[in-house]
């Protein structure tokens, strides 16, 4: 998705399969070199989802933990490094 223009129909895809819409997200990033996205929630988390398209399925491939609200996070330019910032 990072080479085209953004396509509504995978956000509503996405949206129907991530659990996390409900809680309290404070941030969402898209990696710039591949299908992931990463989010900042108030549940202190920062956690990665891979989207794949063949199979239209959003899973998450890892998290991290803050000691409080997670309120950022950002890719860095090789899609290799994610920063965030919190409460803590």
């Amino acid at each position: 998705i990072m080479d085209t223009e953004w396509d509504p129909t995978i956000y509503s895809s996405w949206n129907q399969h991530c659990p996390l819409w409900n809680s309290g997200v404070s941030s969402l990033t898209f990696c710039p070199t591949a299908n992931i996205m990463a989010v900042s929630d108030w549940d202190n988390t920062i956690t990665c989802y891979k989207y794949t398209e063949s199979n239209d399925e959003l899973d998450e491939i890892g998290y991290r933990k803050h000691n409080r609200a997670a309120l950022s996070c950002c890719w860095d330019k090789s899609g290799n490094n994610i920063f965030s910032g919190g409460c803590d």
